[in-house]
C-alpha cells in the first residue's frame, strides 16, 4: 500500500511539476549511497519559468567513506524556453577528487556549440569538430528534455557526443 501510495505521489508530481507550461521551482537533497553505505550528497535545483531554466547540480562526499574517498563537484547549466523547446546557452561541470580536478564549459548559441574549454587542458586532439555539432544539449539540458516527455536529446559532455533515450522494455518505460 505504502508503494502504491509514493507511486501516486511521483506521478501526480510530475504531471504538475514538469507541465508545457514551464513555470517551476524544484529543489531536492539525496543520499548517495553503495549499498547502505552513506558516501555522499546530491543537491539538485531546478528554476523553469515561461522565458528560461537553469539546473544547478552539486554533489559533496561525506560520511566515514569520505575519509579514504573525497569528491565533490558541481554541474550548471542555463538557457531560454522558446516555442516550449529548450535552448541552451551554457553548461559548467566543475569535478574535484584527491587526485583529479577537472572543469569544462561548455557556450551554445542557436543549438549550436560555440565554445568548448576544458581544464586541464588536454594533450590529446579532439576526435569530433565541436564547432560544427549543432542541435544537440549538455547533460542537464537533455535530461531536462527526458522529463518533460521527449524520448530523445542528443548530448554532448566536452568529451563525448551520444544520445539520451527513453528505453521501453516490455511496454514499459525503464
Amino acid at each position: 500500500m505504502k508503494l502504491y501510495f509514493k507511486f501516486i505521489v511521483l506521478v501526480f508530481f510530475v504531471f504538475t511539476n514538469f507541465t508545457p507550461l514551464f513555470a517551476n521551482d524544484f529543489r531536492e537533497t539525496y543520499v548517495v549511497e553503495i549499498g547502505k553505505i552513506d558516501i555522499g550528497r546530491l543537491w539538485w535545483d531546478v528554476k523553469i519559468s515561461n522565458n528560461n531554466y537553469k539546473i544547478l547540480i552539486r554533489l559533496k562526499s561525506k560520511g566515514f567513506l569520505s575519509k579514504l574517498y573525497r569528491f565533490e563537484g558541481s554541474y550548471e547549466a542555463g538557457g531560454n524556453i522558446t516555442k516550449g523547446s529548450l535552448v541552451p546557452l551554457k553548461y559548467k561541470q566543475f569535478w574535484l577528487t584527491k587526485n583529479k580536478r577537472r572543469e569544462v564549459e561548455i557556450t551554445f548559441n542557436n543549438r549550436s556549440v560555440i565554445g568548448l574549454e576544458i581544464f586541464p587542458y588536454e594533450k590529446e586532439r579532439a576526435r569530433v569538430e565541436y564547432a560544427k555539432i549543432e542541435n544537440h544539449f549538455d547533460p542537464l539540458s537533455s535530461f531536462l528534455n527526458i522529463l518533460t516527455g521527449k524520448e530523445k536529446s542528443k548530448t554532448i559532455d566536452g568529451r563525448r557526443i551520444y544520445s539520451m533515450v527513453v528505453e521501453k522494455q516490455n511496454g514499459h518505460e525503464t
